[in-house]
């Protein structure tokens, strides 16, 4: 597992960033497996819906550029 985590060097405090990934198996070899945690909030709930939706259009061009480069 890789592990990115939000680190401020400016003593106030901020919300938590947190990026893993993780190789699994799979029945062609393997493949990445990615998580992102934020834990505060974008302004109201607007660009946490569009970051969402971002990640979840994002999901096909990742895994055919995954796939043409194997």
């Amino acid at each position: 597992m890789v592990r990115f985590a939000r680190r401020e060097l400016d003593g106030r405090d901020h919300s938590p960033w947190l990026l893993e990934g993780d190789i699994v198996p799979t029945a062609l070899g393997a493949a990445l497996e990615m998580r992102l945690h934020y834990g505060g909030s974008f302004a109201g709930g607007v660009l946490e819906r569009i970051l969402s939706d971002e990640i979840e259009r994002s999901r096909p061009r990742l895994a055919a550029r995954v796939l043409a480069s194997t």
